[in-house]
């Protein structure tokens, strides 16, 4: 009895052995062949670390894996080898760069980001044309960007081609504010420092060292930073980088401000001298969007405004860009004054940016009065125009527009369909 009791259990035992060992095989043979499990799977940033993939997406059970306690696993890691052959081949089959570009584009739409820059890594150095591998960057780099556009970037930067090289630099002096073109060594340099750090931290990095630079340089180095590169912030805003609260933590507002006043450009300059402070005006409006810092300055220009200065034509634009109360009230301040048609001419532009409707009736008063053909562009095409959707024909004049106020006034708030044009007192 004993002895058929022991042989019973073996035999479950050697069962259940048995069976553990065929799924084993099974599961074996449903994994990717041919090549190294490991090696075939690209593990994404957030996984944990490469996993075995089925190469349906799920854990072989028909869904996505889950934890004894119930809850979802992250998903497997991506194989991106046949999407990158897959591309390879269209992008090198592509007639022309607008095609390849087209693929690389629905690519950056399509995907997730870290899958697209696995897929740019896989395949760039193997696209044979020189003008694709140029022009494919762009949807890295246009709009809002791509959060892993140095990357990309870098293996153009990296290129054998001369051109292809050149054409990241010029990208890359949006991100680094420096132009690599002319130190190549400088890239190595930089992308050492910033290899492997989230987009937006690489950017408040290379703005800090901007900063630096500008204290440190001479009046011709100075100029020459203010034309290479442009205060634009739309990449940094994209990545989540607030510009204005770099800027302000390094004090390059006043900085700034202190620049304009010592060289002499805050009453307007000839040339080139000019040019530089129409730059540096730009980025003094990014160190303070709100306009603390920058509001004494444009106040004293334009106290007493020569109509010819470059001053105080930017400091008309910079009451455009700063979307305050005290802003608005200066440039109606102005409106009301009797000065030259080429400032009348920026206030149309600055109220227009500005986007308060309140200056519809005092525009079209300030056209009305002493009408001349700048005013009648100035006003029309760029203040009135914007602030109310009419498309400008040079039909529009003064007479037009009260007609047309006379017809729509009921579209705007109480207070100010409350105004008239023709009662407004403007010189």
């Amino acid at each position: 009895m004993a002895g058929r009791l022991i042989f019973g259990v073996a035999g479950f035992l050697l069962g259940v052995a048995v069976t553990l060992l065929l799924k084993g095989e099974d599961a074996e043979r449903r994994a990717p062949a041919g090549r190294d499990r490991d090696a075939a799977t690209v593990p994404r940033p957030d996984a944990g670390g490469a996993r075995a993939s089925t190469g349906d997406g799920s854990d072989g059970s028909g869904g996505p894996e889950r934890h004894a306690s119930g809850e979802t696993a992250e998903p497997p890691p991506r194989d991106v080898t046949k999407e990158a052959e897959r591309y390879l081949a269209q992008i090198n089959g592509a007639p022309s760069w607008r095609e390849a570009l087209g693929i690389v584009g629905r690519m950056v739409a399509d995907l997730p980001p870290e899958v697209v820059r696995d897929l740019m890594q896989a395949i760039y150095r193997e696209i044979t044309d020189i003008e694709k591998r140029k022009q494919i960057l762009k949807p890295f780099v246009f709009g809002k960007g791509h959060p892993y556009a140095l990357d990309v970037l870098h293996l153009a930067a990296t290129d054998p081609a001369m051109e292809v090289r050149g054409w990241a630099y010029g990208y890359l002096k949006t991100y680094a504010l420096i132009d690599f073109s002319e130190d190549p060594s400088a890239y190595e340099a930089w992308h050492r420092q910033n290899e492997g750090l989230p987009l937006a931290d690489a950017l408040r990095q290379s703005l800090r060292a901007f900063a630096d630079r500008l204290r440190g340089a001479d009046d011709e180095a100075y100029a020459k930073a203010m034309r290479q590169f442009r205060a634009d912030d739309r990449i940094h805003r994209a990545a989540g980088v607030d510009v204005a609260a770099v800027l302000l933590d390094a004090n390059m507002a006043t900085w700034f401000v202190d620049k304009l006043s010592r060289t002499g450009e805050a009453q307007g300059a000839p040339g080139a001298a000019a040019q530089t402070g129409a730059a540096t005006l730009d980025w003094l409006l990014l160190a303070d969007p709100e306009g603390d810092v920058v509001r004494p300055y444009v106040e004293r220009v334009l106290a007493d405004p020569d109509p010819q200065s470059e001053a105080a034509n930017g400091a008309i634009r910079a009451l455009g860009q700063i979307k305050k109360p005290w802003a608005f009230d200066s440039l109606l301040g102005l409106l009301k004054r009797p000065l030259a048609d080429p400032l009348q001419s920026s206030i149309g532009i600055a109220l227009g940016e500005q986007g308060d409707k309140r200056a519809v009736p005092w525009l079209i008063a300030a056209m009305a009065s002493g009408e001349t053909a700048e005013k009648v562009y100035g006003f029309g095409y760029f203040g009135l125009g914007k602030l109310t959707g009419v498309t400008w024909d040079e039909s529009h004049d003064a007479k037009w527009w009260l007609a047309w106020w006379d017809k729509n006034r009921d579209q705007f708030a109480p207070e100010i369909r409350a105004l008239d044009p023709r009662a407004l007192r403007v010189r």
